[in-house]
């Protein structure tokens, strides 16, 4: 199943917080780049169809060493 970049960071912060959607909803860690993008929603793309932002959520999630590729 290929996964889009923010649901591959939802999987990461669930995974992250011990697979407890509560955990990730209530994470404690807003400093972590992917924080915005944890419930698998990317908070920029409201009302846009298309502005490039998966190419900004790749780069944000190779910040911490996520290889978002690898969820997909």
């Amino acid at each position: 199943m290929h996964l889009t970049p923010v649901k591959a960071i939802k999987k990461h912060c669930l995974e992250c917080s011990g697979n407890s959607k509560k955990e990730v909803r209530e994470c404690l860690i807003n400093n972590c780049p992917l924080y915005p993008y944890r419930m698998g929603k990317n908070p920029n793309r409201k009302g846009i169809k298309n502005n490039g932002s998966s190419n900004v959520l790749r780069q944000k999630s190779e910040q911490i060493g996520i290889n978002i590729k690898a969820y997909s």
